[in-house]
């Protein structure tokens, strides 16, 4: 009997003609999604419904964009708010304390008859708190707690623990003069600042008279690009599109940068390139007061061209608020008859007080300071939480909608390549 032989071919599963099955793993990704409800409504067999739904859904999407678009739009404005603090340390330091004679610029040799800090006398020893610097403008200046002693030596910077007037710097003076009359300019600023001169920037005070100078510390933090046009640092790149000629200049005398020396420098230096015959003004003095520089100035663009090219505002700064208060000698008990009492011993006659003599105290207030922080208006967390608010309300949009469409993005690729 012959037996029927049937032979029987292995199937071929790697059929590149094999259609691939998408649809079925993508609509059951898609029932057990987040998205299947926002929709599930427009499968309704009743077409009234469907038309509703579809419209609503049109309208909230649209109302969505609309206000996502708003919430980044005023995010992109860059608005900022402003908080103002008390902030209060137990030790700060004390300002450096600049002074020059207004007049006699090279012979401003002065006596110190009182020199005093937290109650400590200094008067013996007065060259190790002293530094001797020459002003461009003013010429022959002193200088108190500038980090530098007579000698140039380095020397700690003076801290207040305490404040009042008792407790801060109590200076009395004098010197001679020739002139008829003699103005002395107090500059108080802090120590890493060293301007080449104090001019216009510090306070006039007349002899003959108690000076006391209340100070109190700000610090002004603003917020860099995009919400202002400054730099936190404005030695570093982020400032490359100025030119870096006069930074580098004030970094080389290690001199704290600010915008206002930059631009007393800049426009001497500009006016200097544009004059070179004219002599009225040494490139290296930054003191505008030759009225023709003065004339050129305002009938030219040199400032504009400083703040746009060379002089980039600072975000930070300390500054000092400062309140003066004088009482002139000539009360009973000082003077007597044109004649100077004990209190004055050395000087002759009340003339010679009102020419040559001059008191100021510098004091903290109290040992806080006022901090002016700037913060963002919206800040990206803000555009986040108001961006998935807006959607989330609209069309029930969130974090999990984004899984679900990256699960069926994935599902996708697997199919594709047979993983």
């Amino acid at each position: 009997m012959n037996r029927l032989k049937i032979s029987v071919l292995p199937i071929n599963t790697n059929n590149n003609n094999t259609k691939k099955d998408y649809a079925t793993p993508i609509k059951e990704i898609f029932a057990a999604s987040s998205i299947n409800y926002v929709l599930s409504p427009i499968r309704s067999k009743r077409i009234l419904i469907k038309l509703i739904w579809l419209i609503l859904l049109i309208g909230f999407l649209i109302a969505s964009i609309y206000y996502v678009v708003l919430n980044i739009k005023d995010y992109l404005k860059y608005e900022t708010n402003t908080s103002i603090y008390e902030v209060n340390e137990p030790e700060v330091e004390f300002p450096t304390i600049s002074f020059c004679d207004s007049r006699d610029k090279k012979n401003f040799n002065i006596t110190f008859l009182i020199l005093k800090f937290q109650n400590e006398d200094l008067n013996e020893e007065w060259q190790n708190h002293f530094e001797l610097f020459t002003d461009s403008y003013y010429g022959k200046c002193y200088r108190f707690n500038s980090g530098f002693n007579w000698s140039n030596q380095s020397i700690p910077i003076k801290k207040s623990i305490r404040s009042g007037v008792d407790d801060g710097f109590w200076l009395n003076f004098y010197f001679n003069t020739t002139f008829d009359y003699s103005l002395t300019i107090f500059y108080i600023h802090n120590n890493t600042e060293k301007p080449d001169t104090i001019n216009r920037k510090g306070f006039y005070v007349s002899p003959g008279s108690y000076n006391f100078f209340t100070v109190k510390r700000i610090m002004d933090q603003k917020l860099e690009l995009p919400y202002n046009d400054c730099f936190r640092n404005v030695s570093e790149s982020e400032s490359k599109n100025y030119n870096q000629t006069i930074i580098n200049l004030m970094n080389e005398k290690n001199t704290e940068y600010s915008q206002k020396e930059c631009l007393y420098k800049c426009v001497n230096l500009k006016y200097y390139e544009l004059n070179p015959f004219n002599q009225s003004l040494k490139p290296d003095v930054f003191s505008i007061v030759n009225k023709s520089v003065q004339t050129f100035i305002k009938n030219s663009n040199i400032n504009e061209l400083c703040l746009s090219r060379y002089c980039p505002l600072q975000c930070n700064s300390l500054s000092y608020d400062i309140n003066i208060n004088f009482a002139t000698i000539n009360g009973k008990g000082n003077v007597n008859q044109g004649k100077t009492s004990n209190n004055f011993a050395g000087f002759n006659t009340y003339e010679n007080i009102s020419k040559t003599f001059f008191g100021m105290r510098v004091y903290y207030n109290d040992l806080k300071y006022t901090l002016i922080d700037q913060h963002p208006k919206i800040a990206i967390f803000d555009l986040i939480s108001s961006v998935g608010g807006t959607l989330g309300l609209f069309l029930g949009f969130s974090f999990i909608s984004l899984l679900d469409l990256f699960e069926i993005l994935a599902e996708l690729v697997f199919i594709r390549y047979g993983f």
